[in-house]
């Protein structure tokens, strides 16, 4: 019984040590430490800790500026049982459902029914590498490789660079982990004459898509095409007996799998097309969407630039985009498969899938001519480093299973890899003295010696197999199985070298600053929007149910992301960024915004933010009045700042005790949804400063639909007769309803066949 299980004992193993803080000690796989122990106004206090919260990995970043958001509210919602379609918090509003990273949809929320949402979202983090080792295992498994080389490949694939960089983000690794279980069911699909497998397929497909990361699902269907077109349809071509009704019906039930994905995937086209992302700089100004070649180093040692956790990571752009490693013995088994590339199409396609990685993570024009035809222009093209890694996942298990199967003399080939990977250790030990700065050129060097040893171990115990004569003992299965614990071990060590775990107190707390916006908010009967200045990152105070303009998203609507660039530097420039911080305060166009607090940082003589600081001149103005102060942070209020909604008339009427009787109510103002009592002594305008999108209707008394007018390029204007009368706005874009039409036809026509299948098995009994 063990020898038929042990590799998912030692899945299990993996997967436990990897996440032994939040088994142990209750520590959540979230970096809540960047929340209070970067920024303000939670820096002012020590949260338990002698001298501030320690920062593992600021990289982390977005994970508490947009992703847990996102989702928190989108579980709210759902809870409250709303469709979680309009996301008020930021950028004036801007849809929620519609981004894809949101994961409304995603098959690990059924963790929030039964937790709460810090540990909810954690069991979503943790549960994607064990599915994802179990879903690689699986399918190397069904390849006819052995359990050692099928574990070998799980082990790579799911510890990867790329899985470990965006294991926290809770929604990369998720859709990833897809792919070996769909190559596994086209597989069946062709090789199976049951057509249970044609009725899983969309399902899958349907359940990627809803996991929230769109290059991924492209890159995906790249590598399912050419598995389909290398292992079903040129062996059936050679024999001229193609089966095309298979053929037919896998495109079928794939395009079923997208139908039933429409609630996602109709709105989700309409908010990218409508968004900057096609011309957002900040990718490219960072040089961090196209592979460094001098990265190439860090295919054997990860940190040779440094690491982002340890806080000396010198290295170009981004740690987390080029993020590639999968261990430096697991290189040796790659280099040995290529001796059985003529003789192996698994080894033959998958190093001609890691070429193709290579043509889209660096920089060349066949590269940008594919990001351009694959929709991908604007992100990461390195990126693909989820399809480089995933070859060599695949290699690498192919290449053990040779070892493990082929003569002696073909075995003992093995040392020409190690050979040539001992070399490049030697040049790369060379390079490192090339490094200018010393602190860095010791950096480089100090996480030499970590690979260094773990090569020089795999090796040992790969030739040493063949060396070796011990009766009794299989010395090349022993030699597998501690290679597969070897590299365990060194990407374990890596991996918790990266990953940060955070106590759940530090995860959004309140503060008195904080608590003093939601009094006032609880307190006044009309929203307001907050201005988060310097002293408070994008996007942060979406957790407290704060609103702001300021904020940060790639799929920023276009048309928003002009008003505010007008705002800020008095144009529209031809590239706009995804990141928006308003400090424009003087701007005519202010006031608009319905900004009635602003937080503030005191700054003291020697330029450090302090408590016994001054606030900036700006301030200084009779116009702001401090309204409230703890430590470092103040808050003060605009006396210019304009109602949410206000009338506007054509003409004065000259009548100002008679207009001032006129008035607008806040009935009701919840994210899809905002009903206002309005009251005028003669027709006019209401304006209401909410970002003017498609899919926002108006109804006057409840039934009478009425247009809402674009107003100062990004806000809503509604005509309004006289007299005493209710508006009411819905969210409710045709894209959705069309996508959820569409879905729902599909699921309807989904549990029809199933419900036959079973009821005729039923017969049968």
């Amino acid at each position: 019984m063990f020898k038929r299980f042990w590799p998912f004992v030692f899945i299990l193993f993996v997967w436990v040590f990897l996440f032994l803080p939040f088994f142990t000690k209750g520590l959540l796989p979230i970096p809540a430490d960047i929340i209070t122990g970067l920024y303000y106004p939670w820096l002012d206090y020590k949260w338990g800790y002698t001298v501030g919260v320690p920062v593992k990995n600021p990289l982390l970043s977005d994970v508490p500026s947009l992703l847990y958001p996102w989702r928190s509210f989108a579980i709210d919602q759902l809870k409250s049982f709303n469709l979680p379609l309009w996301n008020p918090y930021y950028f004036a509003g801007m849809p929620l459902l519609a981004n894809f990273q949101s994961a409304v949809f995603s098959y690990v929320n059924i963790f929030f029914l039964f937790f709460s949402k810090p540990i909810a979202w954690s069991l979503g983090v943790i549960c994607s590498p064990l599915l994802s080792l179990i879903a690689m295992y699986v399918f190397l498994r069904y390849k006819k490789l052995s359990q050692i080389s099928s574990l070998f490949g799980s082990v790579v694939f799911s510890l990867s660079g790329f899985e470990v960089a965006w294991l926290e983000y809770n929604v990369h690794g998720h859709t990833a982990l897809f792919l070996p279980l769909l190559l596994l069911v086209i597989d069946k699909i062709f090789e199976d004459k049951s057509k249970k497998w044609l009725f899983l397929l969309p399902i899958l497909v349907a359940f990627q898509i809803f996991t929230g990361y769109i290059p991924i699902i492209i890159y995906t269907y790249l590598i399912c095409f050419f598995y389909i077109l290398r292992f079903h349809f040129l062996p059936q071509l050679r024999e001229r007996k193609i089966l095309w009704k298979r053929f037919v019906l896998l495109l079928i039930f794939w395009m079923w799998g997208l139908a039933l994905a429409s609630l996602q995937l109709f709105p989700g086209y309409e908010l990218t097309v409508n968004s900057i992302r096609s011309i957002d700089p900040i990718v490219a100004a960072s040089n961090a969407s196209y592979l460094p070649l001098k990265n190439l180093i860090t295919f054997i040692a990860p940190d040779f630039f440094g690491n982002p956790a340890t806080g000396n990571y010198f290295g170009k752009a981004f740690y987390d985009n080029f993020y590639l490693f999968v261990g430096t013995g697991t290189l040796i088994l790659i280099f040995y498969s290529l001796f059985f590339l003529k003789k192996e199409k698994n080894i033959q396609f998958w190093w001609l899938v890691f070429i193709f990685s290579l043509i889209l993570i660096f920089k060349n024009p066949t590269g940008v001519f594919l990001e351009k035809i694959l929709m991908l222009s604007g992100g990461v093209a390195a990126r693909a480093l989820f399809i480089t890694d995933l070859s060599l996942a695949m290699l690498a298990g192919l290449g053990m299973e040779r070892f493990l199967s082929v003569k002696e003399k073909e075995r003992k080939k093995i040392i020409i890899p190690i050979v040539f990977l001992a070399i490049i250790f030697v040049l790369t030990v060379g390079a490192s003295f090339k490094i200018g700065d010393p602190i860095n050129r010791l950096v480089a060097q100090r996480n030499l010696v970590i690979p260094f040893i773990l090569f020089v171990l795999t090796s040992f115990v790969l030739m040493g197999s063949c060396i070796i004569r011990l009766t009794g003992i299989n010395l090349v299965k022993l030699a597998g199985t501690l290679c597969v614990f070897l590299v365990s071990v060194q990407l374990l060590y890596s991996a918790k070298k990266y990953l940060p775990f955070s106590k759940r107190e530090l995860l959004f707390p309140i503060t008195p600053v904080i608590e003093f916006l939601l009094k006032k908010q609880q307190e006044e009967k009309e929203p307001f929007r907050v201005e988060i200045s310097d002293v408070v990152p994008q996007n942060f105070l979406m957790s407290y149910g704060l609103e702001t303009i300021s904020g940060y998203d790639a799929l920023l609507p276009k048309q928003t992301g002009e008003f505010l660039s007008v705002l800020e530097i008095g144009k529209i420039p031809e590239k706009i960024s995804r990141v928006h911080l308003i400090k424009n305060y003087d701007s005519s166009l202010f006031p608009l915004l319905n900004v009635k607090y602003i937080l503030a940082k005191k700054v003291d003589e020697k330029g450090f933010f302090s408590p016994t600081g001054k606030p900036p001149s700006i301030f200084l103005s009779p116009r702001f009045k401090l309204v409230f102060e703890d430590k470092t942070v103040q808050v003060y209020e605009d006396s210019k700042f304009l109602p949410r909604a206000f009338w506007v008339y054509e003409e004065d009427s000259g009548n100002d005790k008679e207009d001032k009787k006129n008035k607008i109510e806040w009935l009701k103002n919840e994210p899809g949804k905002i009903t206002l009592f309005t009251k005028s002594n003669k027709p006019g305008f209401i304006f209401i400063s909410n970002n003017f999108y498609p899919g926002w209707k108006a109804f006057i008394n409840n039934n009478e639909e009425t247009k809402i007018y674009k107003a100062n390029y990004s806000f809503w204007e509604i005509a309004m007769p006289e007299g005493e009368n209710s508006l009411t706005f819905l969210y409710m874009p045709d894209s959705f309803k069309i996508g959820l039409f569409i879905s729902l036809v599909a699921l309807a026509f989904e549990a029809y066949i199933l419900f036959l299948i079973i009821f005729k098995k039923l017969l049968c009994l």
